[in-house]
């Protein structure tokens, strides 16, 4: 008699009814967390064009960097088709709208090592090509010293998370989707 107790509850619509309702919620949170999920995601795949025509957006979308304890989000300056100029804890200053230059903690950690990017000329890195590097460095130092101040962009520079936020935000740099890596090795 117990036993047909039982069976008749299973079998009453307010049963279904729980049933119901408990598989609706399960859906409904399931389709909440992957669209939180799917936005958190979807906006590391973006990056902002910078004037020299680079890219400067997230390296990585799942970073080991970010995870380890930074605060910064991994930020890389990338060419077009996704190739990694630099990532990481380095300073970039924008000398005109096609050079920039900075630097980045090298290997040794005590040291940091230098660059400079200019439009069509391309990348050189000092402890790479030092003389390129130098050569480049200087006739940039004098191309910008000696032309009227009035026709420089406004310049600015920082580590490459200030900079991302601040191109970020400024609408005249355009937001696109840019190749982003799913993973890479740490620094």
């Amino acid at each position: 008699m117990g036993q047909q107790a039982d069976s008749r509850n299973s079998d009453s619509p307010e049963y279904y009814d729980a049933i119901g309702c408990l598989i609706l919620a399960v859906l409904l949170a399931a389709v909440l967390g992957l669209w939180i999920l799917y936005t958190n995601i979807a906006e590391r795949f973006f990056c902002v064009e910078m004037p020299n025509g680079l890219l400067i957006g997230r390296a990585t979308v799942f970073s080991k960097m970010h995870a380890g304890g930074g605060s910064d989000a991994d930020i890389a300056i990338k060419y077009p088709d996704g190739r990694i100029l630099r990532r990481g804890d380095g300073t970039i200053s924008f000398y005109d709208f096609e050079s920039m230059a900075g630097s980045y903690p090298s290997d040794d950690e005590s040291k940091f090592n230098r660059f400079i990017y200019i439009k069509d000329v391309g990348l050189f890195i000092e402890s790479e090509q030092p003389d390129q590097f130098r050569h480049y460095w200087e006739t940039k130092k004098k191309e910008i010293f000696s032309e009227p101040s009035s026709n420089l962009p406004d310049s600015f520079g920082g580590n490459l998370h200030y900079t991302y936020l601040i191109l970020d935000k400024n609408r005249e740099y355009q937001r696109a989707r840019c190749p982003t890596a799913w993973f890479l090795p740490e620094k």
